[in-house]
This record gives C-alpha cells, sequence and structure tokens, in this order.
C-alpha cells in the first residue's frame, strides 16, 4: 500500500512538472517572439532614420537649387517654405512613428517581464510543493518518523560511508511487547498513542545524526552511525527501560508498555538487508528469552 500511493504521488508529481514545463517552454517561445520583433524594430528604426535622413537631404538639395535659379523673393520664399514644410512633415512623421514603436516596446516589455515574474512565483510554489510531498512521502503520517522509503535510502548512504571511513555502523530493531494485546484491550487509539509515546522517547534522547524510523506496524529501527556496539547495547538499553518507566495510562487506567530491541554492527560487506535480518534475528532472541530486553546479534548466530 505504501509503495503504491508513493507511486501514485509520483505520478501526479509527473503530471504537475509536464504541464509546468509545457507553459514554462510557452513563455520561452514568447519571450523568444519578442526579441525578434524587437530586434525587427531596430531594423526598421535604422530604415526609417535612413530615409528621413535622405529626406531632409534631398530637401536641402532643392532649396540650395531653388535660391540659386530664384529670379524673385516672393518666389523663393515660397519654395523655400514648401520644402521646409515637407522636412517637418518628415520629422514630425519620423517621431510619430517612433512614439508608437517605443510604446509598443514598453508594453512588450512589461508584459515579458510580468510573465517572467510570475513564472518565477509559479516556480517557488511549485519547488515547495515538491519539497513538501517528498517530506510526507518519506514521513509516517502517525508518528511524524521516518518511515521505511527514508530508512532504504539512509541506511545505503550510512552503509557506504561507513565502509569508506571504516566507522562503525550500528542498527537495533524495536518492537512493541504484546502490542496486539494494547489493540484488542484498550482500542487502536490506545494503540497510536503508545507508538507515539515511544518515538518522543526515542527522538528526544538521540542523537541529530542518529536516525529512529517505523518501518511497518509496532516495528521501528534505530540507525547509529559511528556507534560501538557496546554504546549501542548501552544507549538501548536506557531507551527502553525509560519506556518501560514511563507510566502510561489511557482513560485513567494503568497500561504497562515494554519493549524487545535486537541490535546488529556492520560487519565486513554486509548489505542493508543483512544487517536488518541480523537485528530482526536479535530481536526474536530477545522475545524468545521473554521479551523487555535488548540482545546483540552475535557473529555465530
Amino acid at each position: 500500500a505504501l509503495i503504491n500511493k508513493s507511486i501514485s504521488s509520483l505520478q501526479g508529481e509527473k503530471i504537475e512538472l509536464q504541464a509546468f514545463i509545457k507553459k514554462f517552454t510557452d513563455q520561452l517561445a514568447e519571450i523568444d517572439q519578442y526579441v525578434r520583433e524587437s530586434r525587427q524594430q531596430s531594423i526598421e528604426t535604422a530604415n526609417e532614420s535612413t530615409k528621413l535622413k535622405d529626406s531632409v537631404d534631398n530637401n536641402v538639395v532643392a532649396i540650395q537649387e531653388t535660391v540659386e535659379s530664384a529670379d524673385n523673393i516672393a518666389r523663393l520664399r515660397n519654395d523655400v517654405q514648401g520644402h521646409l514644410s515637407q522636412i517637418r512633415k518628415r520629422v514630425q512623421e519620423h517621431q510619430l512613428s517612433e512614439i508608437q514603436k517605443e510604446e509598443m516596446s514598453k508594453q512588450g516589455y512589461a508584459h515579458i517581464i510580468n510573465e517572467l515574474a510570475r513564472t518565477q512565483k509559479e516556480t517557488e510554489i511549485l519547488k515547495e510543493q515538491l519539497q513538501e510531498s517528498q517530506s510526507k512521502m518519506l514521513r509516517d503520517p502517525l508518528t511524524g518518523l521516518p518511515n521505511r522509503l527514508a530508512y532504504e535510502e539512509r541506511i545505503a548512504l550510512e552503509i557506504n560511508r561507513s565502509m569508506r571511513s571504516n566507522a562503525p555502523l550500528c542498527l537495533a530493531m524495536w518492537d512493541i511487547d504484546h502490542f496486539k494485546h494494547i489493540n484488542d484491550t484498550y482500542g487502536h487509539d490506545a494503540g497510536d498513542r503508545v507508538l507515539k509515546l515511544l518515538a518522543k522517547i526515542i527522538v528526544d534522547r538521540v542523537r541529530k545524526v542518529d536516525m529512529f524510523a517505523r518501518i511497518g506496524g509496532e516495528e521501528f529501527v534505530l540507525l547509529m552511525p559511528d556507534t560501538p556496539i557496546n554504546h549501542a547495547l548501552d544507549l538501548n538499553n536506557q531507551l527502553r527501560i525509560r519506556l518501560e518507566e514511563s507510566g502510561f495510562h489511557y482513560q485513567g487506567s494503568p497500561c504497562q508498555i515494554t519493549s524487545s530491541v535486537g541490535i546488529a554492527v556492520l560487519e565486513g560487506n554486509d548489505t542493508a538487508e543483512q544487517l536488518l535480518k541480523k537485528a530482526d534475528n536479535a530481536l526474536y532472541q530477545s522475545k524468545r528469552e521473554g521479551r523487555n530486553r535488548c540482545t546483540v546479534h552475535q557473529i555465530d548466530d
């Protein structure tokens, strides 16, 4: 069920990402179109400026010719005024065209900037949603602890690190004693509270580098990097006693909570599965010997 839920979550995220990427690609195409149009406008502006210069030059030449060939002042004045009017008209037309182009360019630029700002905001929101989704996918909803997926991801990293640095890596497997009896006697709400209590007791008393995860039902694992086996045994015994002495009550009735623990240390070329199996074997030895105890896996088991 957990795997199916994770697959469904990943499929949903994939669809959301595909939609976002398409939208982002469309916006990039729009930006490219804006750049192309701006370049074309620049070319057109340069051409219009050349035409304006040619028009002014032609009218100036015409004025010079008129002055040289004029036979009376009145005709000269009229001709010069006509050419000047042509120059003024061409300049005004050019100015109006440039104002219109500039306004269009401003509008296009403002639109692109707004689109980019909106895209950036949507990207940040999507990033937060993906981070939240990933966090939920790796968390047990009841206890808030890392779940089996998170544990499997972390144990692979810690095994590689331990093998590179030759540092000890210990794993403890926890199981609430008679958990089914607790559920049957007090109800599932009481069972849920017991699991939350265990999670709080452990998390509040271990290092940040340690990882306490719920891998299923009433089964938990405590991953302890850089921890020799004797230190791991001492720590887990202290935690086990703390749970036993927690004085748990449900609806006014006392309920004794104990746990069985199996501890193993990474040896040789142990895989994650082999390390967990060794801790599991030690856990069942604790149960066979009366529960409410910690047992270290022995090499010759």
